[in-house]
Parts: C-alpha cells; sequence; structure tokens
C-alpha cells in the first residue's frame, strides 16, 4: 500500500484514494479506541496498548490526516494518541471538540 512508502502525504492520493484510506484508518482507531477505553476499565491489561502502536499511525499521511480524525474520538483516547505517537494537538481541533461536547 502506498501509503506506507516513505514521505507519502495526502496530496499523493486521489479524492477517491484518500476516501477509501480515511475509511480504513478510522476503522483501525475505532478498534484501538476500543481496546483503550477497555484497558481504562480494567478488562484488559496494559499489553493492549501496544497494538495501538501501528505502523500505519507513524506514516506521514496519517500526521498529515490526524486533525481530521482526532474530532471524532473520546477526548481520552485522542489524547493517548497525542502523547504515545507524539502528534501535535491542534488548538482549533480541541475547541471544536469542546464546542459540541457542551452542545450535546
Amino acid at each position: 500500500m502506498r501509503v506506507f512508502f516513505e514521505g507519502t502525504g495526502r496530496d499523493d492520493f486521489t479524492p477517491a484514494e484518500r476516501i477509501k484510506i480515511s475509511f480504513h484508518l478510522l476503522a483501525l482507531l475505532r478498534l484501538f479506541e476500543a481496546a483503550y477505553h477497555q484497558y481504562r476499565e480494567g478488562v484488559v491489561s496494559e499489553e493492549i496498548l501496544e497494538v495501538c502502536d501501528s505502523a500505519l499511525l507513524r506514516t506521514q499521511y496519517f500526521a498529515e490526516s490526524w486533525p481530521i480524525y482526532r474530532p471524532e474520538l473520546s477526548r481520552a483516547f485522542a489524547t493517548f494518541l497525542d502523547s504515545h505517537l507524539e502528534l501535535p494537538t491542534p488548538a482549533n481541533t480541541t475547541e471544536v471538540r469542546d464546542s459540541k461536547e457542551a452542545h450535546s
């Protein structure tokens, strides 16, 4: 999959390809998020967090896409990934999330 090539970012894919990749990444993130919350509830051991260290989450494509995906995840899991993967936390993403939660 080209997304794993070093230096390959969002602009290297067509809009249709980006949609396909986004569906795969979001599905993967949802699985990791479920595992993370199970760990927090004490259902599974800390070893489950090693699963979150996917090569796909360490690509340039993911780093460029993180501001798009981050608001779709729980705040706790997004913060965990920010620190675990050393991802930048976009200030406006947090504000959008806070605004969504305030109105729900």
